[in-house]
């Protein structure tokens, strides 16, 4: 069953939230809503690139942010432990803290366990 089937299956107009937190299958769920997330308003994900024999140990972090900016406008940002990180996609270096709180663009492929936060485009925010 997919995120995608199960929104047709209850035949709902749309989806404004979607949280997935599936212990290092979170790719697997985003592929099955892809056509859903043409609704969603808000995604939220975890990252658990050190679970083997799941989707995240074999998946780049980088193509699945690039696949929902790219194909659905999402704009990425992501935070750990209730403090904000940054780093650099070319750089391919770790995060370092920053103490502001706030979230930070994405532009990483980051390590295992930080949450995503995923904010759709401003038209789908001002929805109603």
């Amino acid at each position: 069953m997919t995120v995608d089937n199960l929104v047709k299956q209850m035949n709902l107009p749309r989806v404004d939230i979607l949280k997935i937190d599936t212990e290092g299958w979170d790719p697997a769920v985003l592929l099955g809503a892809f056509s859903t997330l043409s609704s969603v308003r808000y995604l939220e994900f975890e990252v658990h690139r050190d679970l083997k024999k799941t989707p995240w140990h074999s998946t780049k972090l980088k193509l699945v942010i690039d696949k929902l900016h790219d194909e659905k406008e999402f704009e990425c940002y992501w935070l750990v432990r209730m403090a904000a990180y940054s780093a650099s996609i070319d750089a391919g270096e770790r995060p370092s803290r920053r103490d502001s709180g706030e979230m930070q663009l994405v532009s990483s492929a980051l390590t295992s366990g930080q949450v995503f936060c995923i904010v759709s485009p401003s038209e789908r925010l001002e929805h109603k």
